[in-house]
């Protein structure tokens, strides 16, 4: 979707970021890919000048979610090949999600500190109806009187209430833990969902608790650090321990300033225990699937979706608006017996699509004789259809050779569709075949360790000895890239000429790989003594869940979220880290520090 503002266009020289909110009816996986690209056509006014630039920035999955608004607060240092931002004329939206709502989109300034640290926006306002709510803590609704929202429970965590944009939020600073205690006992059973709204630039770790007398207390972790204001509906039935007639506290704990509003629950009304539409339609090319339970496709013959192992769960096999879906109903486990032994060791991905109000615990097993198993733990329960597509490679130990039965365990009652192993069709092959994309800063704003655009700093070593990996320098289109073959991890050092980027803001790379299914980033400061392990090392990693394949990636990412980088004056480790273990291929270019 292209949004076009040419009469005029915008001068956001002065701005830092770019905000929208955005909500989608969709199912939102790990794969799914959503874009913003910024246009600017320069002095000219003309798309066809010489002087225009322009950056598409990926929104990370884990920021994106099924019928929740998300606030997102896009830095406009991200967008590094917008050269000018003077004469902004495009704001393009693109991805994989079919359909995505968008509001209140705006560029505004966070001042010139570096990074935002505080949110300059409320967060959204609630929409559920007040006699579906039982409200905690927030403006739109009649709070529960008496809560003490910092009770002496020991912690450190300095807590107050502070105004953004109008809105009265909760701030917790340098969390470690933190309680709520409720005015009463309050029996929240007839209710859903428990919903927060909260915002951090900061912290690495956080989980929300449910308590009730005991103490009997479940935690949730919840996605962090956020790009704006995250809203998230929990599931109540994720709090199995506690006895929801009875809560009489919260609790969260981890790390950083945590911004917090909108702490209530409440129910939708009118919900149902079965779905009421079908699973998504599957687009993988038939040529591509080995099925095992598909309408879309031809299913391994004479497989056995109830063999008799003893299970206590009733199967049956119902349409679901024209679908043909599995039910299991009071699952505790459940198999299925192939047709034959398959081999899927050509495919990539198990694909699966689930749905269920009521489980609490939910694994998927896939078994080769020996028996030979491997679970992998699916999320429950869903807010409708969740489709997932597993790496073949979470089922280590288990022959792909031959593979001859699933098994699911677990409790409450699951609906299963689209069970299938597939492979993505081959877009950009096994090696890159074009340049990575070339960075357009200016030198003075850079510190450059690998790149052709740049003078580089002088390396020390792009393998340690003690790396898991082996390098290769090789040439792309033209261009110098390093080339990492069976990593697990690499060391790259600057430990004789260390960087000092203590005025820099951000750490780009462009990576590309055929096969990665996570890339970590370690960044480590060996401190005033220059020495590793001297006691004032710091250091901290940033993880990138399964990564485009077969296309230049480019990261650019804000040292504020190496969050356990206090120091960035004696700069000598650079870590990579891939997976699968031992087995992955990584091209590496632009490699550098700016601001």
């Amino acid at each position: 979707m292209g949004i076009q503002f040419t009469a005029p266009t915008i001068n956001a020289t002065e701005m830092t970021h770019l905000h929208m909110d955005i909500w989608t009816p969709d199912n939102v996986t790990a794969a799914s890919v959503f874009k913003v690209l910024l246009v600017d056509i320069g002095a000219d006014g003309s798309f066809e000048g010489s002087d225009n630039s322009s950056h598409e920035l990926t929104i990370p999955s884990s920021m994106l979610a099924k019928e929740n608004w998300i606030s997102l607060d896009l830095p406009l240092s991200s967008f590094a090949g917008l050269r000018s931002r003077s004469h902004l004329a495009q704001i393009v939206l693109s991805g994989d999600i079919p359909n995505v709502f968008a509001d209140n989109i705006y560029f505004y300034d966070g001042g010139n500190t570096g990074g935002i640290t505080d949110p300059t926006v409320a967060a959204p306002t609630p929409t559920a109806p007040a006699s579906n709510v039982i409200s905690v803590f927030s403006d739109a609704y009649t709070n529960l009187p008496g809560t003490d929202f910092n009770p002496n429970w020991g912690q450190g965590t300095v807590v107050s209430q502070i105004d953004i944009d109008g809105n009265k939020v909760l701030k917790y600073a340098g969390l470690n833990y933190q309680g709520t205690q409720l005015g009463n006992n309050t029996d929240v059973s007839e209710m859903e969902f428990l919903h927060l709204d909260y915002w951090s630039s900061s912290s690495t770790a956080l989980n929300v608790f449910l308590i009730s007398p005991g103490p009997k207390e479940t935690a949730f972790a919840l996605e962090v650090p956020t790009m704006g204001w995250n809203s998230i509906d929990i599931p109540l039935s994720t709090f199995k321990d506690v006895d929801l007639k009875n809560v009489i506290q919260f609790k969260f704990d981890g790390n950083g300033t945590i911004f917090l509003d909108n702490i209530y629950f409440y129910k939708k009304g009118g919900g149902s225990g079965a779905p009421l539409v079908a699973a998504p339609t599957p687009t993988a090319a038939p040529a591509n699937v080995i099925s095992v339970f598909s309408d879309v496709y031809t299913n391994i013959p004479g497989t056995d979706f109830n063999p008799n192992w003893g299970q206590a769960t009733l199967v049956s096999q119902l349409s679901i608006a024209g679908s043909n879906t599995l039910k299991l109903e009071g699952l505790n486990y459940q198999g299925i017996q192939l047709g034959s032994s398959t081999d899927v060791t050509s495919m990539e991905f198990l694909h699966l699509d689930y749905w269920t109000a009521n489980a609490t615990a939910l694994n998927v097993f896939l078994i080769s004789p020996g028996p030979k198993e491997k679970a992998f733990a699916l999320d429950v329960p869903t807010s409708g259809w969740k489709s997932i597509d597993i790496p073949l490679s979470a089922f280590d130990g288990v022959d792909l050779k031959d593979v001859i039965q699933f098994k699911f365990d677990g409790n409450g009652t699951i609906y299963l569709d689209n069970i299938y192993f597939y492979k993505k069709a081959s877009a950009g092959g096994t090696t890159p075949t074009v340049a990575a994309p070339t960075p357009t800063l200016p030198a003075s704003s850079v510190i450059s360790l690998f790149s052709d655009a740049y003078t580089n700093a002088k390396v020390d070593t792009w393998r340690t000895d003690w790396s898991s990996a082996k390098l290769e320098d090789v040439s792309v289109a033209g261009n110098a890239v390093k080339k990492y073959t069976e990593l697990d991890f690499v060391g790259i050092e600057t430990v004789a000429n260390q960087i000092n980027a203590s005025e820099m803001t951000h750490f780009h790379i462009d990576v590309w790989s055929p096969n990665f299914e996570l890339f970590a980033i370690k960044l480590v400061d060996f401190g005033p003594d220059g020495a590793f392990g001297g006691g004032d090392d710091k250091e901290h990693q940033v993880n990138f869940t399964m990564p485009a394949k077969s296309s230049w990636v480019s990261l650019d990412i804000p040292l504020a979220d190496f969050v356990g980088l206090t120091s960035k004056g004696h700069m000598s480790q650079y870590i990579l880290v891939g997976q699968p273990t031992g087995a992955a291929t990584v091209y590496v270019d632009n490699v550098y520090f700016h601001k």
